[in-house]
């Protein structure tokens, strides 16, 4: 792997992409901005809780929950900055529907750059935001796609049974 800091060891490098993966990975189940508009939440109800007299430890509770509410905000802010910075770019190659209309797929071109290899991923819509990636396969460039029946799918001569939820990453 590539150096990502000059002048620091292997080890520390792998440390940081291995973070920054991880991260990556968070984000996938649920968006970012849906954690800040939570933390944004937070901050606002420990707020309003400096005026609550009523309960004797209301003060300590809202200082808590207020110092806690702005961390979390800052750390979400710098994940989604480096996110943004070092996710690589992903084109949209395609976009199918199963026969009878129940699945959606889109199929990406994926190139990392320095900090991996170029590829093709396969994202299966699910409701409101979540997608879930049902193909990744690397050194590709293209997508051969043919569907078997309405929830059997056959990605580059790889079937995957969709209603079983079967995933195929190479």
């Amino acid at each position: 792997m590539g150096c990502l800091l000059p002048y620091h060891n292997s080890v520390l490098n792998d440390s940081i992409f291995t973070l920054f993966k991880y991260k990556k990975q968070m984000a996938d189940c649920l968006p970012f901005y849906v954690i800040l508009l939570f933390s944004f939440l937070t901050l606002t109800l420990g707020v309003i809780g400096f005026f609550d007299k009523t309960i004797r430890n209301a003060k300590f509770r809202s200082r808590f929950t207020t110092i806690f509410s702005i961390i979390l905000i800052f750390v979400l802010f710098i994940t989604m900055l480096f996110t943004t910075m070092f996710s690589g770019a992903k084109e949209l190659l395609t976009t199918v529907h199963s026969p009878d209309g129940k699945y959606t797929v889109k199929f990406y071109h994926t190139d990392a750059g320095g900090m991996g290899t170029f590829g093709v991923l396969g994202e299966l819509n699910g409701p409101l935001w979540f997608k879930k990636k049902i193909y990744v396969e690397k050194r590709v460039d293209q997508v051969d796609i043919e569907w078997k029946d309405n929830h059997t799918i056959l990605i580059n001569n790889h079937k995957l049974d969709l209603r079983k939820g079967e995933t195929l990453f190479l």
